[in-house]
């Protein structure tokens, strides 16, 4: 379970993220990461990432962000813009 208590396994987000680039077409920049690249980057300690829990992303064409946050919501991740990507992660993180 991540910091929230939400029971979404490793392999269960990453068959949904799977799932959203097959709906919208994307590529990944970073997924999981140590400790060390965590603090490098700058990610803070309870990040996701360090559970293989998020993912940042870069879309294809920029103006499916919106089918992108829709399609997330009903498989139950989160799209939000974070420093300059998109970051997905699980709603209840």
């Amino acid at each position: 379970t991540n910091r929230k208590g939400c029971p979404m396994t490793v392999g269960d987000f990453a068959e949904r993220v799977s799932m959203m680039a097959l709906v919208v077409p994307f590529s990944v920049i970073s997924w999981g990461r140590t400790e060390k690249r965590n603090r490098v980057v700058g990610g803070i300690e309870t990040s996701a990432h360090r559970l293989w829990l998020a993912v940042d992303i870069h879309l294809d064409e920029e103006a499916d962000l919106p089918d992108l946050q829709r399609f997330g919501q009903r498989v139950g991740l989160q799209v939000v813009k974070h420093n300059g990507s998109l970051h997905i992660e699980p709603v209840a993180y």
